[in-house]
Protein backbone atom coordinates (compact mmCIF):
# COMPACT_ATOMS: atom_id res chain seq x y z
CA UNK A 1 0.00 0.00 0.00
CA UNK A 2 2.95 2.24 0.93
CA UNK A 3 4.64 1.84 -2.77
CA UNK A 4 1.04 2.61 -4.34
CA UNK A 5 0.75 5.91 -1.82
CA UNK A 6 4.11 7.05 -2.75
CA UNK A 7 3.90 6.22 -6.74
CA UNK A 8 1.10 8.70 -7.04
CA UNK A 9 3.01 11.32 -4.57
CA UNK A 10 0.36 10.92 -1.80
CA UNK A 11 1.38 11.26 2.16
CA UNK A 12 2.78 7.72 3.28
CA UNK A 13 3.25 9.08 6.95
CA UNK A 14 2.04 11.65 9.67
CA UNK A 15 4.77 13.78 8.57
CA UNK A 16 4.19 14.07 5.05
CA UNK A 17 0.96 16.12 5.99
CA UNK A 18 2.40 17.76 8.68
CA UNK A 19 1.44 15.70 11.32
CA UNK A 20 3.22 14.87 14.41
CA UNK A 21 3.24 11.26 15.31
CA UNK A 22 1.80 12.55 18.28
CA UNK A 23 -0.94 14.20 16.72
CA UNK A 24 -1.91 11.29 14.69
CA UNK A 25 -2.46 8.88 17.24
CA UNK A 26 -5.08 11.69 18.66
CA UNK A 27 -6.75 11.98 15.24
CA UNK A 28 -7.13 7.99 15.33
CA UNK A 29 -8.58 7.92 18.68
CA UNK A 30 -10.98 10.51 17.67
CA UNK A 31 -11.51 9.14 14.52
CA UNK A 32 -14.87 6.55 15.81
CA UNK A 33 -16.28 9.51 17.39
CA UNK A 34 -16.43 11.39 13.79
CA UNK A 35 -19.23 9.23 12.38
CA UNK A 36 -20.88 7.19 15.00
CA UNK A 37 -23.00 5.43 13.25
CA UNK A 38 -20.28 3.27 10.92
CA UNK A 39 -18.54 0.53 11.82
CA UNK A 40 -14.89 1.02 10.98
CA UNK A 41 -11.97 -1.18 11.45
CA UNK A 42 -10.69 0.98 14.67
CA UNK A 43 -13.82 -0.36 16.59
CA UNK A 44 -12.86 -3.47 15.50
CA UNK A 45 -9.35 -3.38 16.42
CA UNK A 46 -10.27 -2.10 19.82
CA UNK A 47 -7.07 -0.42 20.67
CA UNK A 48 -6.62 1.72 23.40
CA UNK A 49 -4.16 4.93 23.27
CA UNK A 50 -0.97 2.25 24.14
CA UNK A 51 -2.25 -0.08 21.22
CA UNK A 52 -2.45 3.18 18.55
CA UNK A 53 0.55 4.75 19.54
CA UNK A 54 2.81 1.04 19.02
CA UNK A 55 1.03 0.63 15.91
CA UNK A 56 1.47 4.24 14.30
CA UNK A 57 5.63 3.89 15.59
CA UNK A 58 6.38 0.61 13.96
CA UNK A 59 4.14 1.64 10.74
CA UNK A 60 6.47 5.05 10.94
CA UNK A 61 9.73 2.98 11.31
CA UNK A 62 8.82 0.62 8.99
CA UNK A 63 8.64 3.24 6.24
CA UNK A 64 11.85 4.86 7.60
CA UNK A 65 13.40 1.63 6.16
CA UNK A 66 12.52 2.14 3.12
Amino acid sequence: MRRTLARHGLATAPADIGLSEEQFVAAVLAAPATRPDRYTILEHLGLDEAGVRERVAAYVRRGRRG
